[in-house]
């Protein structure tokens, strides 16, 4: 049976050459630079996962400034959302994006300071 870690494995296999550092699970702590991290939705031991959910978190240092970086963001975006649509892992699953969203450093724990972080959300039905 397919679980979370395979979910990861699936967006972390098709977007692993767009570039820039790709990251399973967790982002080290001193991690530096543009990167992109996968990781997971954890959830509870009673919780039925029929369709694991993958965050994919792209990470983007400020501009000197302060300001987000924009122009970067959005073309990294645009990798992972291509990378991930050519993906066709044959009769293994169906990847679905849920949402995409720039994430305030104050509203996410994880997002590291002089970081602006963009999360898309894909929902994988796995067929393994």
């Amino acid at each position: 049976m397919a679980d979370n870690f395979d979910a990861v494995d699936i967006i972390y296999d098709a977007i692993k050459s767009i570039g820039v550092s790709v990251i399973p699970d967790r982002s080290p702590r001193d991690q530096s630079g543009e990167h992109v991290v996968i990781s997971s939705n954890a959830c509870a031991p009673d919780e039925v996962v029929d369709i694991p959910q993958v965050n994919v978190n792209i990470f983007v240092p400020r501009t000197s400034n302060g300001m987000i970086n924009r122009t970067r963001i959005k073309a990294l975006r645009t990798l992972v959302y291509d990378a991930v649509d050519a993906a066709s892992p044959e009769n293994y699953c169906v990847i679905d994006k849920v949402f995409s969203a720039l994430i305030e450093s104050s509203r996410m724990s994880s997002v590291k300071e002089a970081f602006d972080c963009f999360t898309i959300r894909y929902e994988l039905t796995l067929n393994k």
